[in-house]
């Protein structure tokens, strides 16, 4: 297929908008639609590449497989090798062991199966993994293995014009798919091929079925086409089911400049876009373990330098790697040779040599490898910890004795429920736990406000209604519930944010508190628990250095945590509330003058970036007085 300038602005379009949206969000908020528009890039030249070979009686599948990984496989080695030798220098034993991991999976094309099983793409989570952005890789490479081999063998049965009929069948069955699944499975919607098959189709689509309607005037199209992507760039977000019916708007906007085939066009032919879009592939490795590079190591202002630097490594890549064209599988009259192909199996034998070795530790102080160690203590989360709706009545109790306790909120309480009925133990006494993953304080039914309302309500009546409960620990993640999960946004002025739903969850939180003191003899309420801003993991790097005194390593500032939960606080701080209602601040346990801390002791206070480890929750509930129990 001869070289379209316009479909290679379109990459160009495309990997700008996703490595806009990796590093600054906020101001590109739909730019993860630039994959769609990759997907339906490749769709279109891998059906015509087929076509064309079908249709000439040329066509090889073994030599089209060959082709692809030569075209794919050589820069994403070279990035891997690469950050296998970072994590070596920079990564702890676990980063670094999960990292192997995801080198594996990315070099055996099933990354995205991995990490639809791990976490959801949007995640807080998802910033610590060095090569997620390898899904859209193994989404493409399985699409490329199973669409010529299911036209050909579709072939063997079909005339031409019907196996283009069946083409056009299996892109609305997927796309029918991905609108069921999204609402109901989304993170496999996310990942899997089944639900992003269409919009490759779709662009096989173009190649089939060529459309000449706009011979007289191309540019009207190709300007709407390229307003549809823009539109999806700044309206769309995160929080959009995707893939769905609002997909359909950057994959239009994609078709309807590839129809236009404005090969001279200023939008899409210009200098510029002419080098990013050649160089769009190797930016596109490059960019996202340069994000993940500032959170773990930076800071979110990280952004003004990254987005540059991945531009550039990514023109470094293709010019060393990609431009030369390194043939790692070579096929000669029915003959496969292996010529570098003894890259990728070193290069996966070294992930498994790594993982294997669980990241090899000797690398790393005893120290912080203790601190680590710490922070996967393990309490009963999935035991007791719901994501979803369940009956407040199936909830589950720690340990025997007396049910006189109980722990209500969200995740921020699952590790101090379990601390607390370890303490507990000694006085024969017992707790029931009640907490609803990241379930925003809520004293009103009604789905509009709040999926997990329902569950509140049902909770405060049945912790009222058992006469033996007499003492409450309450505990949420506040501020993100208000003002979102982001630790780089909090804002100067709240007066600013607040807004209805903000005034409506404060109240529900003065009013559980207020309701659960008239019914029991005492309440005890957590301010927010400090946050660190990265995961413990990613500050326990090789080269952290501990306070010799106490062997901990600096979390965040106090300033930070005061400015961060500033509307909160204030609320607690002035709020008159009855008197066996007893407010304990995780700032005496965590933080000091200046700073709060990761880790104290020699021990982790946290298992993630804003949840208590075992040993944080045990200092958090020895803020309970003794007397009290």
């Amino acid at each position: 297929m001869k070289f379209r300038n316009d479909i290679n602005g379109l990459r160009a379009i495309a990997v700008i908008g996703v490595v806009f949206f990796h590093f600054n969000p906020g101001r590109v908020s739909g730019g993860f639609a630039g994959v769609d528009v990759f997907f339906v890039i490749s769709g279109f030249l891998m059906t015509g590449i087929i076509f064309s070979g079908i249709k000439n009686n040329s066509f090889s599948l073994l030599r089209f497989y060959i082709s692809r990984f030569n075209r794919i496989a050589p820069a994403l080695i070279f990035l891997c090798f690469a950050l296998l030798l970072f994590g070596w220098l920079f990564l702890g034993p676990l980063q670094y062991r999960q990292l192997s991991l995801h080198t594996f999976s990315s070099l055996t094309f099933v990354s995205n199966i991995n990490y639809w099983m791990d976490t959801g793409y949007f995640d807080s989570l998802s910033r610590e993994k060095w090569l997620l952005h390898t899904w859209s890789l193994s989404v493409e490479w399985q699409f490329y293995f199973v669409y010529p081999l299911l036209i050909i063998l579709v072939g063997k049965i079909l005339s031409l014009n019907n196996i283009k009929k069946f083409v056009l069948l299996c892109s609305i069955l997927s796309f029918c798919l991905a609108v069921f699944s999204a609402s109901r499975w989304p993170s496999l919607s996310y990942y899997s091929l089944p639900t992003r098959a269409w919009e490759m189709l779709i662009g096989g689509l173009l190649y089939l079925y060529p459309l000449n309607v706009f011979s007289i005037n191309k540019k009207a199209p190709e300007v709407l086409g390229l307003a549809l992507i823009g539109c999806s760039y700044l309206l769309i977000d995160n929080s959009v089911l995707w893939p769905g019916l609002w997909t359909t708007l950057p994959v239009l906007g994609v078709c309807l400049v590839i129809i236009s085939n404005r090969q001279e066009s200023l939008f899409t032919g210009n200098v510029f876009f002419k080098l990013i879009g050649k160089c769009s592939y190797s930016i596109y490795l490059w960019h996202w373990p340069v994000a993940v590079y500032g959170y773990y190591l930076i800071s979110p202002a990280w952004w003004k330098i990254g987005i540059g630097l991945s531009f550039v490594l990514g023109i470094i890549s293709y010019y060393l790697v990609e431009n030369f064209k390194f043939k790692l599988i070579a096929y000669d009259k029915g003959v496969v040779f292996l010529k570098l192909g003894w890259l990728p199996i070193i290069a996966m034998s070294l992930a498994m040599v790594i993982f294997l070795n669980n990241g090899f530790e000797s690398r790393v102080d005893h120290s912080v490898l203790g601190i680590q160690k710490s922070a996967l203590s393990s309490s009963y989360r999935e035991r007791c910890h719901i994501l979803s709706y369940s009956s407040p009545k199936n909830a589950c109790t720690y340990f025997n004795g007396d049910v006189s306790w109980a722990v209500f909120g969200d995740s921020h309480i699952v590790e101090i429920g379990y601390a607390l009925a370890k303490r507990l133990e000694s006085h024969q006494a017992a707790l029931k736990h009640f907490s609803f993953s990241a379930c925003p304080p809520s004293f009103q039914k009604g789905e509009n406000f709040s999926n997990c309302a329902v569950w509140y309500d049902e909770v405060i009546e049945e912790i009222i209604n058992d006469k033996k409960i007499q003492n409450v620990v309450f505990s949420h993640r506040y501020t993100a519930s208000m003002f979102g999960d982001s630790i780089s946004n909090f804002p100067h002025v709240y007066d600013q944010l607040v807004d209805e739903r903000v005034i409506s969850i404060r109240d529900s939180i003065n009013n559980t508190i207020e309701i659960l003191s008239k019914h029991k003899k005492n309440v005890f309420v957590y301010y927010p628990i400090p946050e660190l801003g990265r995961n413990i993991h990613t500050l326990n790097i090789i080269n952290s250095t501990l306070d010799k005194n106490n062997d901990s390593i600096v979390g965040s500032s106090l300033e930070y945590y005061k400015k961060r939960n500033a509307y909160i606080i204030s609320n607690f701080d002035n709020r008159k509330f009855p008197n066996n209602v007893h407010l304990l601040k995780p700032e005496d346990a965590f933080c000091d003058a200046s700073f709060c801390f990761a880790s104290a002791k020699g021990k982790a206070l946290y298992f993630d970036d804003n949840h208590p480890s075992l040993f944080g929750a045990k200092m958090l509930v020895d803020l309970i007085p003794e007397f009290k129990l």
